[in-house]
């Protein structure tokens, strides 16, 4: 067990230099001292008064051990193995003059020659303390002149010694009076870190230290007179800090106004200050062979505030949410003056088996703190007079400010939730209400399972999740409807899922099938609004499905019919996952049908708040399974809905394909799915400038392992990238061979059609007829003598003609001319899909999107339901047909190659093919293919590689139409600005002056007059080193703006986890989809008409999204009133948690 008092030397490197004898961990005599304090404290020199009693020091009676006090062994020896010491109170005026002290100084001052007598016990030079002093409490060991060892002789000699050559030891010393007897250091502390627990005579039982280092011992003095002397010296300096601490306060008020007791200080009279522990960057290595568990221990004064968790096995640790980064720090204005040097932060290395080391010191002022906001700062540790061997020059990185109401809220919140689940890992489960889904016949029955699952606790503001509600058992679901004369063979009748409309139940609770489709199709009477943007509103209803499979069809197993299949209906039991920018929603559970209708009553409508307009709305229809430990909802089929090709103020009816898989090139349908949306704008040219960023990127959270596989499959379908899988891999491979044939036939007809000048502009006119029509024939006379024709003209031929004359001649025009060689082939794209029949996969015009951007004016749209029917299905069998060939031109061109490399090479490739299917396994997480570690990296960079492909494919397409407008505006109008550019006059008198400058032989006169004369090897030299410092401060630029991405995005990842849900699911940013998901021939769309009797929705619930913004705190958007989080100061910038901006 280690001794009350640490040297010194480790506190702080102020305090002693590292060269001095004492700098290792023991002293002469092997007694191994602990670190007390641990605050900045000042150079000996700097001392003004001093006071010294001689006394007996005994070994520590009680250490603290987990935080208690334990007697320790030593102290039943205490009489025996009591030494000889010297008790000094100083008062040091705190200076920063590091470095000043040499070897010389310090050893004068240790053998006593800057003791200064100041007077006797009346204490006259203690009348008052001023700024920047510090009171210390020092233990001295004897040292004598000639070199002996005091220790090895008998104490009362020394003591005996020492009265000689003192006349008493309550006077002071002067500087001109040498001591016989030096003295070096042993251990000290401030006052504030001395407690006096009981005296009893000449004996004084103290409590030195604070915190893990705090030790009692058992002090014996000379005498009763000195113990009380050093009790009075003790209370008076005690009372003079006192004193101090209330003109401190009284003095930052008056220097920073009302505004510090408004803003710092709550109604209570306490400052609050919300500090977050950010990371460490470079801390030294404890410990090779273990490594480095850094953990930071926050005092002030003696009391210990706060205690991180260890980050096990790094020298760059970040401390999160979870580890204990955030702290309130809380206390009176005296307590948090009271200090002489603030607050300190304590680096240690965990040490599962001895004492914890410490790594370094950070110590900040009370000025400091209360000036702080929130912006993010690296403080370097102090790391005292101990020898880092690996170089380190480590930091602590923090961030504090005032804190809110709103901050002590959150870390109330955060408070109690960490000691929510401490109780449960120990078995004491806290009361928490479920959540009870009613529906007049059952109860569901929705509380948490175990400690991984455990929900955010903003869960339920953000997340809605699906309503399942039971039936009775063996409850009728149909009936025949009695006819006239009351007899019950009417129409077929069906109970109404999931429950009648409450204001009409006895009307709605049995309705035909038709009726039911009617029903469903009518406005929704309760909408729940999500999201965060403010760019405009996306209203959508889910309407029903048809034809789904069954996906509660029960199997036999050896005869036996699986429990977990009875426990639901036979038939599937579908929902909607709904999933826009950061918001995660579920409709109702329609159980036990494969056509399911949500009627208006029901959880299926929801308006989204836009915050980008390249979003995309997925959409994953599951069946709903029991809540099983394990079960998980079984995927049917995903939809992504693009809604920027969607026309605001148009109510769209849209069906879509339901496919699980948006890789698989020969997909099967399961299903439709039929929804009603629509958007609303509230600027339509601020839409199109906000379509200028690209989108940020979203990470939503969930709670569960149901939840969170939810939402995989509505976000990517069954195909996981993150697990190994040879058809996966296949995939990709053939999409990229697909583009490359797609590509070629693309390529080679836009060439001949301009090299060739084929026409494909259509236009109409009227020539002149070979034969005029008889005029007794009933025409006009128009068409007597002409007829309508139609032309296609080669506008591209006639344009890449005039393009290469204009360049042959004047070649300085090259750089407009590829800027408007891209615009030409974005608006050639344009238009060429312009004609597609289909008026669902028409893009937005450029003229439309002009508009919007010059006039925020923007067109409605109207589609009838199967809107030119017969000329889709011509074009669609066209491209089947194109396709076709093409795949029978790449089969041909196959079989030719095979059979030029021989039948061997054929075999081969046969036995290759085989083995990779018979070592195929989709369905285990375990694969069982050796060459997995090489082919896994390969499916993750073709998968990078096809994800490039699509976004540069929806692009080009026009399937991102505000981006292709942008692109193509862009290089249209920096073509033109180029224009006026004389590119030619700019390079031919560049390369002049460069020539007739640089390279001409009067180079040879500047060497010997100039280069020679002013640049010496000095010169040269700092020149050098000059560039390396630019070079080594753009590194740590560099590795400053990279670790603080890397701090945002892992406190980011922690943060959403407290908050929202333990699964963290990344949301994509661009349309990353193999296959577009467009709208099949029986949607239409109308324009939307208000209700004229009235159109406020009804809004039943209110979440809000995902996205966190602030500093320190983390603010969501239903904190963003100025009357729910006011700041009681003035706070920093606001910006996105986790961006990447340095």
């Amino acid at each position: 067990m280690s001794s009350l008092l640490d040297p010194i030397k480790n506190i702080s490197s102020r305090w002693k230099s590292n060269k001095t004898k004492q700098a290792s961990t023991k002293d002469d005599d092997g007694e191994k001292h602990a670190l007390i304090g641990a605050k900045q404290v000042p150079h000996p020199s700097s001392a003004r008064a001093t006071r010294f009693w001689d006394v007996q020091i005994p070994p520590a009676k009680k250490t603290m051990v987990g935080g208690i006090m334990i007697p320790t062994v030593e102290s039943a020896l205490g009489n025996l193995l009591q030494k000889h010491r010297r008790i000094s109170v100083e008062i040091h005026q705190l200076k920063d003059d590091e470095g000043a002290a040499d070897f010389k100084v310090l050893q004068e001052h240790l053998r006593g020659e800057s003791l200064v007598q100041h007077g006797d016990d009346r204490h006259d030079d203690f009348e008052a303390l001023t700024e920047g002093e510090q009171i210390l409490v020092r233990v001295l060991k004897p040292i004598p002149a000639d070199g002996k060892n005091t220790e090895s002789r008998n104490t009362e000699e020394v003591i005996d010694e020492a009265n000689a050559t003192h006349a008493t030891n309550t006077e002071f010393h002067k500087a001109d009076e040498p001591d016989d007897c030096g003295w070096s250091e042993v251990g000290g502390c401030d006052l504030d870190d001395v407690e006096i627990l009981k005296t009893r005579g000449f004996h004084c039982e103290m409590k030195f230290g604070r915190g893990s280092e705090a030790e009692i011992r058992r002090v014996k003095f000379g005498s009763v007179e000195e113990a009380e002397s050093f009790l009075r010296v003790v209370r008076k300096l005690g009372s003079l800090e006192s004193n101090r601490t209330k003109q401190r306060v009284e003095d930052y008020y008056v220097s920073h106004g009302k505004s510090v007791q408004e803003d710092a200080i709550d109604e209570s009279g306490g400052i609050h200050i919300v500090v977050e522990i950010v990371s460490g960057i470079h801390l030294p290595e404890a410990d090779k062979i273990v490594g480095t568990d850094p953990y930071v221990v926050v005092r002030m004064g003696t009391r210990e505030v706060h205690c991180t968790k260890t980050i096990v096995d790094t020298v760059n640790p970040i401390w999160t949410i979870d580890s204990g980064a955030y702290f309130l720090l809380s206390a009176t204005p005296e307590e948090f003056f009271a200090s002489s040097s603030g607050v300190t932060f304590v680096v240690k290395n965990h040490d599962a088996l001895g004492r914890d080391d410490i790594m370094g010191i950070v110590v900040l002022s009370q000025e400091e703190l209360l000036d702080g906001n929130g912006e993010r700062k690296e403080y370097p540790l102090d790391f005292g007079d101990v020898e880092v061997k690996d170089g380190s020059t480590g930091k602590l990185v923090c961030r504090f400010r005032k804190a809110t109401k709103r901050d002590v809220e959150f870390i109330e919140r955060l408070s109690e939730f960490q000691n929510s689940k401490k109780l449960h890992m120990f078995g004491v489960e806290k009361a928490v209400p479920a959540v009870l889904l009613t529906s007049g016949e059952a109860v569901v029955n929705f509380s948490r399972k175990t400690l991984s699952e455990e929900p955010g606790v903003y869960s339920a503001e953000t997340f809605v999740p699906p309503r399942f509600f039971t039936s009775k058992t063996l409850q009728k679901k149909t009936k025949k409807a009695p006819n006239i004369s009351g007899l019950p063979n009417g129409p077929k009748l069906i109970r109404v899922k999931p429950q009648p409309d409450p204001e009409r139940s006895k009307a709605t609770k049995w309705l035909t099938l038709a009726q039911i489709d009617a029903e469903s199709k009518k406005r929704s009477q309760n909408w729940i609004e999500v999201g965060t943007g403010d760019l405009g509103k996306l209203f959508v209803e889910v309407l029903g499905c048809d034809d789904l499979p069954n996906m509660d069809s029960i199997p036999l197993v050896g005869g036996i019919v699986p429990a977990a299949n009875l426990l639901v209906g036979g038939k599937t039991d579908a929902f909607a996952c709904l999933i826009f920018e950061d918001c995660i929603v579920n409709t109702d559970v329609i159980n036990d049908t494969l056509s399911p209708r949500w009627m208006p009553w029901t959880q299926r409508a929801f308006i989204f708040h836009i915050a980008h307009p390249s979003s995309q709305l997925l959409i994953g229809l599951l069946d709903f399974d029991s809540e099983m430990p394990g079960a998980t909802h079984d995927g049917i089929g995903r939809v992504s809905v693009d809604i920027s090709n969607f026309h605001p103020k148009t109510v769209y009816t849209l069906y879509y394909n339901l496919y699980t898989s948006a890789l698989t090139e020969k997909r099967k349908t399961n299903g439709q799915l039929k929804i009603r949306l629509r958007i609303d704008w509230n600027d339509a040219r601020k839409v199109a400038l906000a379509s200028m960023e690209l989108p940020p990127q979203v990470y939503i959270n969930v709670a569960t392992s149901r939840d969170y596989n939810t939402a995989i499959f509505t976000c990517e379908g069954k195909d996981d990238r993150n697990v190994f899988n040879l058809g996966t891999l296949t995939e990709h491979v053939d999409e990229i061979q697909g583009y490359y044939k797609d590509l070629i036939p693309i390529l080679r007809a836009a060439v001949f059609t301009v090299l060739l000048w084929r026409g494909h502009f259509p236009i109409r006119m009227r020539v002149p007829r070979c034969f005029p029509l008889s005029p007794m024939e009933d025409r006009r006379f128009v068409d007597r003598f002409t007829e309508e024709v139609t032309m296609f003209l080669p506008l591209h031929s006639l344009s890449a003609f005039i393009f290469g004359v204009v360049l042959a001649e004047h070649y300085n025009l090259l750089p407009s001319f590829i800027l408007f060689t891209i615009s030409w082939l974005m608006f050639a794209t344009s238009g060429y899909l312009s004609h597609n029949p289909s008026p669902w996969q028409k893009p937005i015009s450029f003229p439309e999107l002009f508009s919007a951007l010059a006039f925020g004016q923007t067109d409605v749209h109207t589609i009838q339901p199967y809107q030119n029917k017969d000329a889709i299905e011509k074009h669609d069998a066209w491209k089947k047909e194109e396709r076709k060939k093409l795949g029978e031109e790449a089969e041909k061109k196959v079989a030719l190659g095979s059979l030029a490399k021989g039948e061997g090479e054929v075999a081969a490739m046969n036995d290759v093919a085989e083995v990779e299917m018979a070592t195929k396994n989709e369905g285990l997480g375990i694969s069982f293919n050796p060459l997995e570690p090489i082919l896994f990296p390969l499916q993750q960079n073709l998968h990078k590689l096809c994800i490039g492909s699509r976004i540069t494919r929806s692009l080009i397409t026009w399937q991102e139409p505000l981006y292709a407008f942008w692109i193509a505006t862009a290089c249209l109008i920096v073509g033109i600005v180029f224009l006026v550019v004389p590119w030619a006059f700019l390079m031919r008198w560049t390369i002049r002056v460069v020539i007739w400058l640089l390279l001409g032989p009067w180079m040879k006169l500047v060497d010997i007059y100039y280069v020679k004369r002013t640049q010496s090897d000095k010169d040269i030299q700092e020149a050098e080193m000059a560039q390396l410092r630019r070079k080594m401060k753009e590194l740590r630029e560099s590795a400053t703006t990279r670790q603080t991405k890397r701090e945002d995005l892992t406190k980011l990842k922690y943060l959403k986890r407290y908050m929202f849900g333990h699964y963290l699911l990344e949301l994509p940013r661009f349309k990353e989809s193999r296959y577009v998901d467009v709208p099949l021939m029986a949607s239409h769309a109308s324009p939307f008409v208000a209700n004229t009797a009235g159109d406020g929705l009804k809004i039943t619930s209110r979440k809000y999204g995902q996205q966190i913004t602030g500093s320190i705190i983390p603010e969501r958007e239903i904190e963003k009133s100025p009357t729910e989080a006011s700041p009681l100061s003035k706070s920093s910038e606001v910006k996105v948690y986790g961006s990447t901006d340095a």
